[in-house]
C-alpha cells in the first residue's frame, strides 16, 4: 500500500356535426406558475424509503391569467354568431333556446336545436367549464382549483382591435372591493364571466401583446398604432400610469420561482390585425427589448390575407427568452384548437420532441390557420390541445397548469457507481463503472421516474466518457453535460447528462419500421393449466409480435390453443398493457379485439418505457472470452450486465461499448415477474400514473447475484458456458452437470418474492424457481433487498457438494415509520400486507427469518425464525425483526462447505449460526472424538445445525426501544490473530456492522447523540476454537475450569454495548482527545479486556458531536482498514438554485483501523523513540473523505485499465483532486459549516447541527491497494493454546 499527498487545506357537451365554416373563438390564457405544480409532494409517511431524499422545490405561487375571446361567432346572438356559434351551420330551421346555469351567480345558457340534436353555443361552453374549474362540480369529478393560485381575466375584443384587462390576477381566496362592493377573487372572476357576451372580432395578436403587457408590468400604448392598444378599456386596478401594474404574486421575495406561460383555445384565424399593427403593440409591451423585435413570415406564413402569424409565433419566443423581454421571465404558450376543423390534428404529446410534434402537424389533412395555430402551441413550449366541450376547456387548462408548474430536478445518480467484478478472476475487477442516473419527478404522479444506465471507463479514482471526458463537474457530483457515455450513438449539444441521452435506453428498439422491431421480453408464467403442483410450477414465455403484425407466445401467433396458462394474470387487458410496453399505441377499436384477432402496423413514433436503477446495482455476465497462449483472458470477450429498473423488468445488455455496427449497449432481453401485473400495471404504461404525488413504483429493485462456473478449454484457447449434449454428465475432462450461469434475486420495495433463473443459453432463458410468502415454509418471507450469499453445504456422505442459496427474510415496510420496532405501539402504518404496524399482539415483523434454499430448484432446506408457523428448522426466540441485509456465510476448514453464517437484523442484534457438513467428526463433552462400535469415528450423516447465537443485544429497551440500531447490511468478517495480552495469540474474527435507517434517511429522531447510530467491532473469539470445542454439545455450558465462579467458555453471546463498566463492547474514542501514542495504547489495552468496540457515528465532514448521522450500504476491509459509507441529511454540496427541487443531505467514506478500532502503527524514529506512524490521527480513526450529494455507497475499483491491480475509492474526484482541500484531524481553519465564509456552501447546516466541534475527524489518507499481491489465509481456525 501507497499513500498519495497526505496533505493540505483546503475544501384533460355533446357531439355536434362538422362545421363546414370555421368559427373564430378564441381563449387566452397566460398563466405565471412557480416551477412546482398545484400539489406538492409531500414524502412524509409515503412508505418510498430512501426515495425521500428527493426533494421538490419550495413552492411560490401559481398565477393563472385568462384571456376570452367574446366575439361574436362565440355567441349564438353575436355578430357573425347564430346557428355557427352553435356548430350547427349546415342545418336549416334551427331554433334557438335559453336556459338558466343554475349557479351562483346565474347565467343564461343559450343553444341551438334541431330535432332532437341540441347543442350550446360556444361562449356557453366556456362558460361552463370556467365555472367547473373555479367552482368545482362533483359530477363531473371537477375539483376546484385551490385558493392559492394567482387568477385573473381579460377578453378581447372591446370594440374589434383590442383586448383588455377586466380582473387583474390575485389569488382565488383574496378579498377585493369595488365600488363598495366586497368579493374574493374567485367571485369576481364568476361574476365577470358570466357577464361575458359576444360580440366584434378576433385580434389575436393584439389581445397578445396586452395580456403579455400586463404580465410584464408595461404597456401598449407607446406606439403609432394607438387603435390596437386596449389599455384604454382595462380596468383602473390593472395599471398605474402608463403601465400595467404587474401581478403583485410576481414581485414576492420567491417570484423568481414563478413560470410563465399563454394559454390560446382558438378554432378560427385571426382578423382586424395586421403586420404593422401588431409588431407595433409587441415592442411596446416588450419596451427597450422590443427594438430589436420583428416578423417576416419565416416560420409561421400568412393565411387567408392575414399576416400576424409570424409575428404571433415571433413574440412567443420573446416571451420564451428571459433576455428577450423586460420581465426577465420565460412566458410558455399553449393553444387549444376548439371545434371540428381540429380534429384532424393530434394532439400534443409530451414523450415527443418538437420536431417530431411539428412532423405530425404538418403529415394531418387540416386548413393553413388550423395548422399555423397548432405549432404556435408547440413552439411556444406550453403544447397544443383540441377539444369542443367544456370538459375539454377544464382538462386543457388544468393539463398546461402541470406543464408550467414542473419542478425539475437535474439528471442525477438514482444508485452506486458500480465497478463489476471480473467473472473469470475472484480477485479482480474490470476498469469500468456502469453508473445510474434518475430524472425524480418528486412533484408529479408518474408511475414511474425515467432513468438510464450508462457506462464509462475509470481512471485515477474517478469516471470517464468518450475521448477521455470527465463525467463529473465537481465535488457534488453534478454531470457534465459534453461527455458521453461509452453506450451513445449520438452526443446531444449540451444534454449527454439527461436521461434521455446516450445509455442502454438510447438503443432499445421501437416497431416504427416493422411491427416485428420489438424488444426481446420474457414474461413468467404457469407450466400448464390447472391448479396441479405441476401445472403451477413457473415457466419462461416469449412474448412478442411477428412481422405480420400478430401477437406472439413462444414465437407463435397466441390462438385459443396458444395462449398464457396463468389466466388469472393475463387477462386481454394486461397483456394489451404489455403490447403498449413493447411499444405501440392502441386504438380504441383495437382496444376491445381479443389479442389473438389483433393485427399491429409500424407505430407513427418511438416509445420506449424505461424506469429508473435504483437500487438493483448491475451484475457482470460473461458467456465466453479467448485466453492467449499463456492461458490468461484477453479482451476478447462476451460481456453483459444485469440489472433491474422500476418499469418491473429485469435488463441483460450487451456490455460492449458503442460501435456503429456492434450490440454495445443493446437489451439482449427484459423478464418482467408476473406480480408487476397484478402490482403495479402502470409503470408498464407510456402515461401511467404512480400511487401518489412523489410515490412511484419502483420495479425490480433489489440487487441480483450472478454466479457462474466455466470450461477452461485451454487446448482451443477458450472459456465458455456452453451446455453439453443432454445425454452427457461428462464430456471428456467437462463435468455438464455444473457448467452454467444462473441469476437470483428478489425486488426489493417492488414485491415480495426470490426468483432464480437460468441464463446459461443467453437466447433461451429460464426459470428455475419463483418462490414468495404462499411457497411453503416461506411464510415469514418479506421484501428481499440484499443479494442472497450462494454457498456449497454437504447433505450426505455421498453427496460431492449441494449449491445453496442463503438470504435473510427481508422487509417490513412497518419499518418505513422512523419510530417503529417491534414491540412499539405507535404506528398508524400498515405494512405490505396490510397488517397494522401498531403490534400490542404480534410481537414480530414479517422478514424475520434466514432461509437456505437449494440453488437450483429453490426448495427449501433450512431456516430460522421466532415464528411458530410455519415452523422452522430452528425456532429462535429472538429473531423477532426484519432480516434485510445480505448474509456473510464461511468455510470454516476450506473444505468448500458452508460452516458459519453472520447476519443482523433491523432491531440492533447481530447473530451467528454454526453448521456441520456430513461427514465432520463429532466430539463428546469433554472434547475427545466420538467413536463407533468399530472403534472408528463417529461422522454425521447430514447437514446440520449447531446453534444460532446472539451475539449482540438491542443498545434499547422500554421507552427507548425505537432507537434500537437498524442494520440494513451484511456483516462484513476479517480475521487476525491475537497477541500475549488477548485471545493467547490466536486467531480472532472482527465483526463488523454499521446501523443507520436506511428507510428514513431524513430521519432526526435521535435528537440525542446517546441514541446516535453506531459502528460496531465485535471480536468473535468463540468461532476461532477447535472444532471438538465449538461443536462439543455442552459448547454453550462449559466453563473454563470447575472453580465455582470460573468463566464460560462461550465468550460471545448477548454483548451489551453502552458506556457502563459492564458493558461487553467500549465506546471509542477512549480517553482524553486528542490521543497520543500512549493513550491510544491504553484506549488499545481497554478494548482488549472487552470483546470489542462500537462508535457512535457522531462525526461528519471533519466536525464532532454532529447528529442524525447514518451508515448506508455495503462495508468492505482491506489491509488492517474498514472502508465505510456514512449519510448526513445536513450535508450540502454547494446551494441548491432557489427554484430548483434538489437531492437533500450527502455521504462521505469514513475509514477505521481494525481490529481494535484505534489507528496506531508504532514504530522507532532515527532516535530510537518510540513513534505513530498514524500520529495525524487524533481521535483514533481513519479520517474520512467526502463523496458527494445524496446516498453515495461505498465502490472500490482499479486505478485505470492499465493498472488494474490497484485499487482505491472510487469517486466523483480524480486523486489529485481530492488531495486538494484537505484538512486535519482537530481543530482547522479549512474545516467550515455551509454558509460560512470559505465554505464555497459546502458543509453542515449550522442551523439544525448546533453545538458542533471542529476537533473531528480530519481527511482519510489515499490509499492504493495491490490487491493481487494480498495473501489471505483459507484456514482460519485453530487449537487453543
Amino acid at each position: 500500500m501507497k499513500t498519495f499527498n497526505k496533505r493540505k487545506k483546503m475544501i384533460n357537451n355533446q357531439s355536434t356535426p362538422r362545421m363546414k365554416t370555421p368559427v373564430k373563438y378564441l381563449i387566452v390564457a397566460m398563466a405565471a406558475s412557480i416551477m412546482t405544480p398545484i400539489s406538492q409532494a409531500d414524502v412524509k409517511n409515503k412508505q418510498i424509503g430512501d426515495l425521500e431524499i428527493y426533494q421538490a422545490a419550495t413552492p411560490g405561487k401559481t398565477t393563472l391569467m385568462l384571456m376570452i375571446d367574446k366575439s361574436g361567432s362565440m355567441d349564438r346572438d353575436g355578430n357573425g354568431g347564430g346557428v355557427w356559434a352553435c356548430e350547427m351551420g349546415g342545418y336549416s330551421n334551427v331554433t334557438g333556446f335559453n336556459q338558466n346555469s343554475g349557479t351562483t351567480p346565474n347565467y343564461i345558457r343559450k343553444g341551438c336545436y334541431y330535432k332532437t340534436l341540441q347543442n350550446f353555443d360556444r361562449l356557453t361552453r366556456v362558460k361552463d367549464g370556467l365555472f367547473d374549474l373555479l367552482q368545482g362540480n362533483a359530477a363531473k369529478n371537477i375539483t376546484k382549483l385551490s385558493d392559492d393560485i394567482v387568477v385573473g381575466l381579460s377578453f378581447f375584443s372591446a370594440t374589434g382591435r383590442e383586448g383588455y384587462i377586466s380582473v387583474p390576477a390575485r389569488a382565488l381566496n383574496q378579498s377585493v372591493t369595488k365600488g363598495g362592493v366586497t368579493k374574493t377573487q374567485r367571485e369576481w372572476l364568476l361574476q365577470n364571466i358570466a357577464d361575458i357576451a359576444g360580440y366584434y372580432g378576433t385580434p389575436t395578436a393584439h389581445a397578445y401583446a396586452e395580456v403579455g403587457a400586463y404580465m410584464m408590468g408595461t404597456n401598449t400604448t407607446n406606439t403609432v398604432q394607438a387603435s390596437a392598444s386596449g389599455m384604454r378599456y382595462s380596468s383602473a386596478d390593472s395599471k398605474s400610469g402608463a403601465n400595467y401594474l404587474k401581478p403583485a404574486s410576481l414581485l414576492e421575495d420567491n417570484a423568481q420561482c414563478s413560470g410563465q406561460g399563454i394559454y390560446f383555445l382558438t378554432d378560427g384565424n385571426p382578423n382586424s390585425t395586421s403586420y404593422d399593427s401588431s409588431t407595433a403593440v409587441m415592442r411596446a409591451s416588450l419596451e427597450d427589448k422590443g427594438s430589436s423585435f420583428s416578423c417576416d413570415g419565416s416560420l409561421l406564413s400568412n393565411i387567408n390575407g392575414e399576416d400576424s402569424w409570424d409575428c404571433i409565433y415571433k413574440y412567443s419566443q420573446a416571451l420564451l427568452d428571459p433576455s428577450k423581454n423586460p420581465a426577465g421571465r420565460m412566458f410558455k404558450t399553449a393553444v387549444v384548437g376548439f371545434g371540428s376543423d381540429f380534429n384532424t390534428i393530434p394532439s400534443y404529446d409530451k414523450t415527443k420532441t418538437e420536431a417530431e410534434n411539428i412532423r405530425s402537424i404538418d403529415g394531418a389533412t387540416a386548413q393553413g390557420f388550423v395548422k399555423n395555430a397548432a405549432k404556435w402551441g408547440v413552439y411556444g413550449k406550453g403544447g397544443w390541445y383540441r377539444g369542443s366541450s367544456s370538459e375539454d376547456v377544464v382538462n386543457s387548462i388544468t393539463e398546461f397548469l402541470g406543464t408550467i408548474g414542473s419542478t425539475y430536478i437535474a439528471p442525477i445518480p438514482s444508485g452506486t457507481i458500480v465497478v463489476p467484478d471480473d467473472p473469470y478472476r475472484a480477485d479482480s475487477q474490470l476498469a469500468i463503472a456502469f453508473y445510474p442516473i434518475v430524472q425524480a419527478e418528486v412533484a408529479k404522479s408518474p408511475a414511474i421516474w425515467s432513468g438510464n444506465l450508462k457506462k464509462y471507463n475509470l481512471n485515477e479514482g474517478t469516471l470517464y466518457g468518450k475521448a477521455n471526458s470527465p463525467l463529473f463537474l465537481d465535488a457534488s457530483g453534478a454531470l457534465s453535460p459534453t461527455t458521453e457515455d461509452l453506450w451513445s450513438a449520438t452526443s446531444v449539444a449540451n444534454a449527454n447528462n439527461a436521461v434521455t441521452s446516450g445509455g442502454y435506453t438510447n438503443r432499445l428498439p421501437a416497431p416504427t419500421t416493422a411491427p416485428n422491431n420489438v424488444r426481446t421480453l420474457y414474461l413468467e408464467d404457469y407450466t400448464a393449466t390447472g391448479t396441479a403442483t405441476s401445472a403451477t410450477k413457473p415457466k419462461l414465455r416469449k412474448f412478442g409480435v411477428n412481422a405480420a403484425g400478430k401477437v406472439t407466445l413462444d414465437g407463435n401467433p397466441i390462438s385459443a390453443s396458444n395462449k398464457f396458462n396463468d389466466t388469472a394474470t393475463y387477462s386481454d387487458d394486461r397483456v394489451r398493457t404489455l403490447i403498449e410496453f413493447l411499444g405501440f399505441t392502441l386504438t380504441e377499436s383495437q382496444k376491445k379485439q381479443a389479442i389473438k384477432d389483433l393485427v399491429l402496423t409500424a407505430a407513427p413514433s418511438a416509445i420506449q418505457i424505461a424506469g429508473a436503477t435504483i437500487h438493483s446495482t448491475p451484475s457482470m455476465v460473461s458467456y465466453s472470452a479467448t485466453l492467449d497462449k499463456d492461458g490468461k483472458i484477453t479482451d476478447q470477450r462476451d460481456d453483459y450486465v444485469l440489472f433491474g429498473s422500476s418499469d418491473g423488468a429485469l435488463h441483460l445488455v450487451n456490455a460492449d461499448d458503442y460501435k456503429t455496427n456492434g450490440n454495445g449497449g443493446k437489451e439482449e432481453f427484459a423478464f418482467i415477474p408476473k406480480l408487476m401485473l397484478s402490482s403495479q400495471l402502470e409503470a408498464l404504461k407510456t402515461k401511467g400514473t404512480g400511487i401518489d404525488v412523489g410515490k412511484p413504483y419502483v420495479g425490480v429493485d433489489a440487487p441480483w447475484l450472478v454466479s457462474a462456473t466455466y470450461h477452461y478449454d485451454f487446448d482451443n484457447k477458450q472459456v465458455t458456458v456452453t451446455p453439453c449434449a443432454n445425454d452427457n454428465t461428462v464430456l471428456g475432462d467437462r463435468d455438464c452437470e455444473i457448467t452454467g450461469i444462473y441469476a437470483y434475486g428478489g425486488l426489493r420495495m417492488g414485491g415480495e418474492g426470490l426468483y432464480g433463473l437460468d441464463l446459461s443459453t443467453r437466447t433461451t432463458p429460464s426459470l428455475m424457481f419463483a418462490k414468495n410468502p404462499t411457497s411453503a415454509g416461506f411464510d415469514r418471507m418479506g421484501q428481499i433487498w440484499a443479494k442472497p450469499t450462494k454457498a456449497k453445504i454437504k447433505t450426505s456422505a455421498n453427496d460431492a457438494g449441494t449449491e445453496v442459496l442463503v438470504f435473510g427474510g427481508g422487509y417490513d415496510t412497518c419499518y418505513e415509520d422512523e419510530n417503529y420496532q417491534v414491540g412499539t405501539t405507535t404506528s398508524s402504518l400498515n405494512n405490505q400486507r396490510g397488517q397494522a404496524c401498531n403490534r400490542t399482539t404480534n410481537t414480530e415483523a414479517i422478514g424475520n427469518a434466514v432461509y437456505i434454499v437449494n440453488a437450483k430448484t429453490g426448495d427449501l432446506i433450512w431456516s430460522a425464525s421466532s415464528s411458530a408457523t410455519p415452523t422452522p428448522s430452528n425456532r429462535v426466540s429472538t429473531m423477532t425483526n426484519s432480516i434485510v441485509g445480505g448474509i456473510t456465510a464461511l468455510d470454516r476448514n476450506n473444505d468448500g462447505f458452508m460452516d458459519q453464517l453472520y447476519f443482523a437484523d433491523l432491531g440492533g442484534q447481530v447473530f451467528r449460526a454454526d453448521f456441520t457438513n456430513a461427514g465432520a467428526t463429532q466430539y463428546n463433552t469433554d472434547g475427545s472424538i466420538k467413536l463407533g462400535s468399530d472403534n472408528k469415528p463417529t461422522l454425521t450423516t447430514s447437514f446440520a445445525n449447531t446453534r444460532v447465537v446472539r451475539m449482540l443485544q438491542p443498545a434499547f429497551s422500554g421507552d427507548n426501544t425505537k432507537f434500537n440500531h437498524r442494520f440494513y447490511e451484511r456483516p462484513v468478517v476479517s480475521f487476525y490473530r491475537g497477541d500475549s495480552t488477548f485471545n493467547n495469540g490466536r486467531l480472532f474474527a472482527m465483526v463488523n456492522v454499521i446501523s443507520g435507517d436506511r428507510s428514513s434517511p431524513l430521519s432526526k429522531i435521535r435528537s440525542d447523540n446517546t441514541y446516535a447510530d453506531r459502528l460496531y467491532g465485535i471480536m468473535d473469539t468463540d468461532v476461532t476454537l477447535e472444532d471438538k470445542i465449538l461443536y462439543a454439545d455442552d459448547f454453550t455450558t462449559r466453563k473454563e475450569s470447575t472453580a465455582t465462579n470460573a468463566p464460560k467458555v462461550q465468550k460471545v453471546v448477548d454483548l451489551t454495548a453502552d458506556t457502563t463498566a459492564t458493558s461487553k463492547l467500549l465506546a471509542l474514542p477512549s480517553g482524553t482527545l486528542p490521543l497520543n501514542l500512549t493513550t491510544k495504547k491504553d484506549a488499545i489495552t481497554a478494548v482488549k479486556g472487552k470483546q470489542g468496540w462500537y462508535y457512535p457515528l457522531t462525526r461528519f465532514d471533519g466536525y464532532s458531536g454532529v447528529k442524525y448521522t447514518k451508515g448506508v450500504g455495503r462495508s468492505e476491509v482491506i489491509n488492517n482498514f474498514l472502508y465505510t459509507t456514512t449519510y448526513n441529511p445536513d450535508m450540502s454540496y454547494g446551494a441548491a438554485a432557489a427554484c430548483s427541487a434538489k437531492v437533500t443531505g450527502g455521504s462521505e467514506r469514513q475509514l477505521y483501523c481494525l481490529p481494535y478500532g484505534v489507528c496506531l502503527k508504532e514504530s522507532k524514529n532515527s532516535s530510537g523513540a518510540a513513534t505513530d506512524e498514524y500520529a495525524a490521527s487524533k481521535n483514533g480513526t481513519g479520517g474520512f473523505v467526502r463523496a458527494g450529494q445524496g446516498i453515495q455507497e461505498l465502490t472500490l475499483g482499479p486505478r485505470s485499465s492499465t493498472l488494474a491491480n490497484q485499487r482505491l475509492l472510487i469517486g466523483i474526484q480524480t486523486l489529485t483532486n481530492r488531495a486538494l482541500g484537505r484538512v486535519d484531524f482537530g481543530n482547522d481553519s479549512g474545516k467550515h459549516l455551509f454558509g460560512e465564509t470559505g465554505s464555497n456552501n459546502t458543509g453542515l447546516d449550522s442551523g439544525s447541527q448546533l453545538g458542533v466541534s471542529k476537533d473531528g475527524d480530519g481527511s482519510a489518507a489515499e490509499n492504493i491497494f495491490h490487491e493481487r499481491y494480498a495473501l489471505k489465509p483459507n484456514t482460519w481456525y485453530e487449537a487453543a493454546k
